[in-house]
């Protein structure tokens, strides 16, 4: 599922509030499954699998991590690039908490760059943990 603005996600919702109609498959989604895509697009575009580049643990390192994440540096952040994925989204308060697992609990570049990208997407308040 490709990302969605949190602008334009506001107006589906609205309109299909206002039609009260089933819509089309895959046109209205909640804003959890709406985080989660997003959020997992983000990371997909991390992992452009490379046969040249090997990390020190043996893991295989994206050929453009360093230019998607400016200026966040992913690289040499403890993180497990074959299983790396959202496993829940949870509304707490105001916020909306993103928890990725396969990562170590303290990546705070990678979180920054998650955080940073939905920011600028629209979605306010939102916290992203990681976790093995």
């Amino acid at each position: 599922m490709f990302p969605i603005t949190y602008p334009t996600w506001e107006e589906r919702d609205e309109l299909c509030k206002r039609l009260g109609a089933p819509m089309p498959r895959g046109f209205h989604i909640s804003k959890r499954s709406a985080l989660t895509a997003c959020a997992n697009y983000l990371i997909e575009r991390l992992y452009v699998p490379c046969t040249l580049h090997r990390h020190v643990w043996g893991t295989v390192l994206s050929e453009n991590v360093n230019t998607l994440t400016k200026p966040f540096d992913v690289a040499d952040e403890p993180i497990n690039w074959g299983d790396l994925g959202v496993v829940d989204v949870q509304k707490q308060g105001t916020s909306w908490r993103i928890f990725i697992e396969e990562a170590a609990p303290d990546c705070p570049q990678f979180c920054g760059y998650i955080q940073w990208w939905l920011n600028k997407w629209g979605w306010k308040n939102v916290i992203v943990e990681t976790a093995w």
